[in-house]
């Protein structure tokens, strides 16, 4: 297992990946995800996989991007143990933004503007 405190925290981003079949934590170096004026972007890099150093074996992998459904950037990998019920906002009123939820072949919802 890798420490969290081994990867400096200025080269490298925590995050969770969240595939088809399951979240992967791990680290991603934070060069891989900066465009030329300093933001956080892959919308304009060519690729087809993101590279991760698994926290359970420091072992790296390249992790297809067509197997990736969300990439959460996060402080810590303690993260919430028990998933809370969704609640779909369909009682607020009518924004500006376009609410968009979306339901994927093996069953999660996830909803958002």
């Amino acid at each position: 297992m890798v420490s969290a405190r081994m990867l400096d925290s200025e080269s490298y981003y925590r995050v969770v990946v969240q595939r088809t079949d399951g979240p992967l934590k791990g680290f991603t170096e934070k060069a891989d995800w900066t465009t030329q004026a300093g933001s956080l972007s892959i919308e304009d890099q060519d690729r087809e996989s993101i590279r991760v150093r698994r926290l359970d074996s420091g072992a790296f992998e390249d992790v297809p991007l067509d197997n990736v459904k969300a990439v959460f950037f996060v402080r810590d990998f303690a993260g919430e143990v028990r998933r809370r019920d969704l609640r779909f906002h369909d009682h607020l009123p009518a924004t500006e933004c376009l609410w968009v939820r979306v339901r994927f072949q093996d069953g999660e919802t996830i909803e958002g503007l």
